[in-house]
């Protein structure tokens, strides 16, 4: 038998699965390495929690003796994006990697619009937000500037790991279309975007093709993981890459949407769209395609602050018994999910989250219901940047990340988006990493062969028509209530959205 090794560094966790030649999953960890929050907006993570996690992961799947680690052909790891970790002269980590959830860069980031927001759009086809490493650059060299010129090398979450590993410094392109600092059209580094943040091209990576093979493992890390020594070592690329890939989306017009710490709905495309200020754009891991993007900022993470801030708790499993309870509508209570800043359709970072409509009728699972309704609702309203009739245009979309797991949250997103949906077998990350290990030594010769002989068909949802009637009313209440809300604190909101679609 052959196993493929697959590694997501994520948000909040590193997931890996060990998956067999028949496409199997023979054996999984999931290790927790959250981000540290700061009440300054700070996100931060040290890069060692990572690649502690990674190694304990690793030790771990292999320890029981389940696998014969002899039969592990390849290895590859996945992470998420723009979380630049900054290496100087000596490769020593410099400071803890700024997150996706960080918003301190939000006041740079206006200012590179300002001065460079065309010039951004046209080389990355995006738009500039505070989240991208740029806007992170940005802020450390003006608010840590002895670190800033300790800066000698860049990598990311899962280049790190993988440098860790085989000792290979590269990433790959669509790593480099995350930071805002690679030309699209060239397919290279821009020297004239570094020099926005007062970075030189040198200190970023070789950019190398998803699935090439980047290197082998080391002596020492077969010594402390059990994986072989030299066993090769692919380059890997975004989570959303590989979740793409996990979940079938290799074709034009396929559709995932994305249940994890953020909301996202992600269509598969023949033609780049952008530069498109309203969607995130980069290029798929078959080159000849791209995928576009939009989605609410706190999905996932708006349960973990349901479940640590208000139940106190409560499992994930509590929270759909409680969901379960309520009446879709949750009896008038609506949640809007901006707990920190929102993405689509709002690229806003000052709005905030709301309950509204709350009463002493109102108890825990009706709080429960409303948060789950709410991201719903804020994933309906992403969605119509994409495609402008949900029911229409997402029937059969894929529905994947861990919230995928939730049969009562599942059923939510049907029932507010109109749409049958499919969640797959293994649609996560970590098993299109292994997949892209597969592909990267051989074993099939390109994604779509992968696709046809490894994705399984999973559960179909089908939505409910009255409760779709329920939720089209409440998208209403849901828009308008937005409006009201966000503009109060500050935000054009109708001007915004409008503008953008």
């Amino acid at each position: 038998m052959s196993i493929y090794v697959g590694i997501d560094l994520g948000s909040s966790s590193c997931k890996v699965r060990l998956v067999a030649d028949d496409g199997g999953v023979v054996a999984g960890s999931n290790i927790d390495c959250a981000p540290l929050l700061g009440e300054d907006g700070s996100a931060e993570i040290d890069p060692e929690a990572w690649w502690q996690a990674a190694v304990e992961g690793l030790a771990s799947t292999l320890s029981d003796g389940a696998v014969d680690t002899s039969e592990i052909r390849a290895v590859c790891v996945g992470g998420v994006t723009h979380n630049a970790i900054l290496l100087d002269r000596d490769w020593s980590v410099v400071r803890p990697s700024i997150t996706f959830y960080d918003t301190r860069a939000s006041s740079f980031a206006q200012a590179l619009e300002r001065e460079a927001g065309e010039q951004i759009r046209l080389a990355t086809l995006n738009r500039l937000l505070p989240q991208w490493t740029i806007a992170h650059l940005a802020w450390l060299r003006s608010e840590e500037p002895d670190s800033f010129r300790r800066i000698a090398h860049i990598l990311f979450p899962k280049d790190y790991v993988r440098w860790r590993l085989t000792g290979t410094y590269a990433t790959d392109r669509v790593d480099a279309q995350g930071t805002l600092l690679f030309d699209v059209g060239r397919g290279s580094w821009s020297e004239g975007l570094c020099e926005l943040v007062g970075l030189s091209s040198h200190t970023l990576p070789p950019v190398l093709s998803p699935d090439s093979v980047a290197g082998s493992i080391t002596p020492d890390v077969a010594r402390a993981t059990g994986i072989p020594s030299a066993t090769p070592v692919v380059t890997g690329s975004s989570d959303t890459a590989t979740e793409l890939l996990a979940a079938g989306c290799v074709r034009r017009g396929d559709v995932a949407i994305k249940l994890a710490s953020i909301g996202r709905i992600t269509t598969v495309l023949p033609t780049p769209v952008g530069p498109a200020p309203p969607l995130v754009t980069y290029q798929h891991l078959d080159p000849n395609l791209w995928y576009r993007s939009a989605g609410t900022r706190s999905c996932g993470s708006s349960l973990r602050w349901l479940r640590e801030a208000v139940l106190l708790g409560s499992s994930f499993g509590a929270i759909d018994r409680l969901a379960e309870q309520a009446p879709p509508g949750a009896s008038g209570l609506l949640f809007h999910p901006y707990l920190d800043g929102e993405l689509a359709p709002l690229w806003d970072p000052s709005a905030r989250a709301s309950f509204t409509g709350l009463t002493t009728r109102h108890s825990s699972r009706h709080i429960a219901r409303a948060v789950l309704e709410g991201v719903a609702l804020a994933i309906r309203d992403a969605s119509q940047l994409v495609t402008p009739d949900p029911a229409a245009d997402l029937s059969g979309a894929r529905l994947i990340g861990g919230g995928a797991t939730s049969a009562v949250w599942s059923q939510i997103i049907a029932d507010v988006l109109g749409a049958s949906l499919t969640v797959p077998a293994n649609g996560e990350a970590a098993y299109g990493s292994a997949m892209l290990a597969a592909i990267g030594i051989g074993r099939f010769s390109t994604l779509l062969e992968a696709v046809e002989e490894w994705v399984r068909p999973g559960i179909e949802i089908h939505p409910d028509p009255g409760r779709c009637q329920t939720y089209d009313d409440l998208f209403r209440t849901f828009v308008d209530n937005r409006d009201v809300l966000v503009t109060a604190s500050g935000t054009p909101a109708r001007q915004a959205t409008k503008g953008n679609l």
